[in-house]
């Protein structure tokens, strides 16, 4: 389970979303450690949004205290910090994945590659299952994998591999 920062203002299950990733950088910062495997403070300053230096530690530390990442020291250097995401932020890939496609198909800017919208638009619902082991959801870790569409953490986007 996640925890919001602070008590829910209702029941509704959207609430949750907001309370603890509702700012401009939080979900950024979920995507560059879940489907980007950046691990060090100094890669989140490395994104495409030109991030300040001051806004990575206060989203890195309301994540953490949410559940979504868990921090790790480095032995024998205390100022060697590592992220990585918990078990609840990659469920979250689904989700992200759907905000990539509707970014991807709704902003006359993005970068999204098109094989990308081809491939999600063709396979929407077994997209989870052909996603490297590190990002499968629980539920697609149980299905058989198949070789279609693969994530690739090059160049700071979401990349798509067709056979």
């Amino acid at each position: 389970m996640v925890t919001a920062p602070s008590p829910p203002r209702s029941g509704c299950p959207i609430h949750l979303g907001p309370e603890i990733f509702g700012d401009r950088f939080s979900l950024l910062i979920l995507r560059d450690v879940v489907l980007h495997g950046k691990r060090r403070f100094s890669e989140f300053l490395t994104s495409g949004e030109g991030i300040a230096t001051n806004i990575p530690t206060a989203r890195l530390s309301r994540l953490e205290a949410a559940g979504l990442l868990r921090r790790t020291t480095l032995p024998g250097d205390r100022r060697g910090v590592i992220y990585a995401p918990t078990e609840a932020a990659v469920a979250l890939v689904p989700a992200l994945v759907e905000l990539a496609f509707w970014g991807a198909t709704h902003d006359a800017a993005t970068a999204a590659p098109a094989e990308f919208v081809a491939a999600y638009r063709a396979d929407r619902a077994g997209f989870d299952r052909n996603l490297p082991p590190r990002l499968a959801t629980r539920q697609a870790r149980r299905r058989p994998r198949a070789s279609v569409i693969g994530f690739r953490d090059d160049a700071g986007a979401i990349r798509v591999t067709l056979p």
